[in-house]
């Protein structure tokens, strides 16, 4: 699909907009490079000036929405949407490898290279660590969830082994992954 002069106008306007974005998300440096950062920020401007209406008006102040304004908040919100989802598949694998080396039953030859099995291995004795910053319970909705020692269990099998409703069972696990995902930005890279 091709901008329109008008679209090529808005993201040429915020360039410098979406650089200073990108520079400011620290969260993504565990990740990604500053470039691939910078590229994921110019993707969202484009993305933004896709989107845009003119006729946006803001429910707050009954004016219209400026691009600028509205490119600042789909940028921002589509980085940290992204670091988020990032952090989680982190976590996820790092949790992932602690059951693989845990379960010697279920220990198989990997395709990956060497660098992505040391990566693994490094996500997982963080993962260690961060569990050590979790009650008791939120422990447990996760090794129960991602199968650490175990088989992986679904909400309500964790549930019903807890004595929990299934709703208490994902505020734990959502909150166990927010704690990891804060212990995963303030531990060192």
């Amino acid at each position: 699909m091709q901008l329109t002069d008008e679209q090529r106008q808005h993201v040429e306007s915020c360039t410098a907009l979406a650089k200073r974005l990108a520079g400011g998300c620290q969260s993504l440096g565990k990740f990604l490079t500053r470039d691939e950062i910078r590229s994921e920020a110019a993707r969202f401007l484009i993305e933004a000036a896709f989107k845009y209406d003119p006729a946006f008006v803001s429910t707050r102040t009954g004016r219209p929405v400026k691009f600028s304004s509205y490119a600042y908040q789909f940028i921002r919100r589509n980085l940290a949407r992204l670091s988020k989802t990032m952090a989680d598949d982190w976590v996820k694998r790092g949790v992932r490898t602690i059951q693989e080396s845990d379960d010697a039953e279920s220990q198989y030859e990997r395709e990956d290279d060497a660098d992505d099995e040391l990566e693994a291995h490094d996500a997982a004795r963080v993962v260690e660590r961060g569990m050590g910053t979790l009650t008791a319970d939120q422990r447990r909705v996760v090794a129960l969830r991602f199968g650490i020692g175990h088989d992986p269990h679904t909400a309500d099998e964790t549930a019903a082994a807890m004595g929990l409703n299934r709703r208490q069972v994902q505020e734990l696990e959502l909150t166990a992954m927010a704690a990891m995902r804060s212990f995963l930005d303030d531990s060192p890279e």
